[in-house]
């Protein structure tokens, strides 16, 4: 798109994407699974293993690492690692995302955390993968059966009316207003994950509070013209 509003970027200021938040997630379709994580951050869960599975964009990466910051907040012991680090001997929630990489060593250790975290009472387990537990490609049967053991929700991907619907939603939370013709051109331009809509939108509003200039369709389009979204969030889990 060409840059006609003689708008640019300012000091060519890259703007970090805003932390993921549980009040982030519209839960059309998965309020369930919402309700359920949420229990988790508080360190109330109906089971003491959790794990999320849908196709790529319906949200599980987000929910994961969301989940992580609030349970924090809330003064609970976070452990969410990197692939490759096993999970220590005893901690209060343990998150696990894509488990259907997990090496063979990595899902013994995990096998064997859970087994122990189901013995001693005060451990959590939050884990998410790309199909049900039955059907995790590579996956230990042992490991796959303890993943079915607890709650277990499909998360459901947005259709593009809901996807508008987070957008305002997002924007709302973040006191500005979006005008419909700006949501169409983020569904239009970019990729469709909820994860990379936001970390756009909040660069757009952050873009626009640098201009000191109101959100429109033309300063939208300058914006985008000069947008590079952070690689880490495309595609979202």
């Amino acid at each position: 798109m060409t840059n006609t509003s003689g708008a640019s970027r300012p000091g060519n200021i890259n703007f970090p994407p805003p932390p993921p938040a549980l009040e982030d997630f519209v839960a059309v379709g998965n309020e369930e699974a919402l309700s359920a994580v949420q229990a988790v951050a508080k360190g109330e869960p109906e089971e003491n293993s959790l794990y999320l599975w849908g196709e790529p964009g319906s949200g599980k990466t987000h929910l994961l690492r969301a989940t992580a910051i609030a349970a924090r907040k809330n003064g609970k012991r976070v452990f969410f690692p990197r692939h490759g680090e096993m999970p220590p001997p005893v901690s209060a929630l343990l998150i696990m995302d894509d488990v259907q990489k997990l090496h063979d060593d990595e899902q013994i250790a995990l096998f064997d955390w859970h087994n122990r975290a189901a013995q001693k009472g005060g451990s959590l387990l939050l884990a998410a993968g790309d199909a049900p537990p039955s059907r995790l490609q590579n996956v230990r049967d042992e490991l796959a059966a303890r993943l079915a053991g607890g709650l277990v929700f499909r998360l459901r991907s947005l259709g593009d009316s809901d996807k508008r619907t987070a957008l305002n939603h997002f924007a709302q939370r973040h006191y500005f207003s979006l005008p419909e013709e700006v949501a169409d051109l983020l569904l239009t331009r970019l990729p469709r994950d909820m994860a990379g809509l936001t970390a756009a939108l909040a660069d757009l509003d952050s873009f626009m509070l640098a201009e000191q200039k109101p959100l429109t369709l033309r300063r939208a389009g300058a914006w985008l013209s000069s947008y590079r979204p952070p690689p880490t969030l495309f595609p979202e889990s």
